[in-house]
């Protein structure tokens, strides 16, 4: 059950990423990315801080810097490396239809980096779904 709502809040969350992405390529195409991507994270920021402080005060006070170090490096990768390339990409991809589907490239890297770092196994079935995914990708560029 709770793995079946775990792919369902994907799918939500996918959905979500899809409307900021139109959001994103119809509104915010004329201003650069860093302005956009800054201004989405200061946005996050109103709508989190106050959550964090209200139901984490215990886990922010148990924070040193050895255990912040993996928040800070998640944070810098994804949430400004990624978010200032993927808004650029957005702004400057011939449609949004094919920048969309180029996000489908995060499961295949998931995947590799998961088997490298997390010693996570390798099925004929990771591999077939990799296959068929680059192909596909192949077929929608050309």
């Amino acid at each position: 059950m709770f793995l079946v709502i775990g792919l369902f809040l994907i799918i939500l969350a996918q959905a979500s990423y899809a409307l900021g992405g139109l959001v994103i390529r119809k509104y915010l195409g004329n201003y650069n990315p860093v302005f956009v991507s800054t201004l989405m994270a200061l946005t996050s920021i109103i709508i989190f801080f106050p959550i964090l402080i209200f139901f984490f005060k215990s886990e922010i006070g148990g924070l040193t810097f050895k255990t912040s170090l993996p928040f800070i490096v998640a944070g810098i990768l994804w949430l400004v490396v990624a978010e200032i390339l993927y808004v650029t990409g957005l702004q400057k991809a011939p449609s949004l239809a094919l920048a969309s589907l180029m996000t489908l490239f995060f499961p295949l890297f998931s995947t590799i980096l998961a088997i490298i770092f997390l010693k996570e196994a390798l099925t004929v079935k990771t591999i077939i779904a990799g296959v068929l995914m680059v192909t596909g990708f192949i077929f929608l560029i050309f």
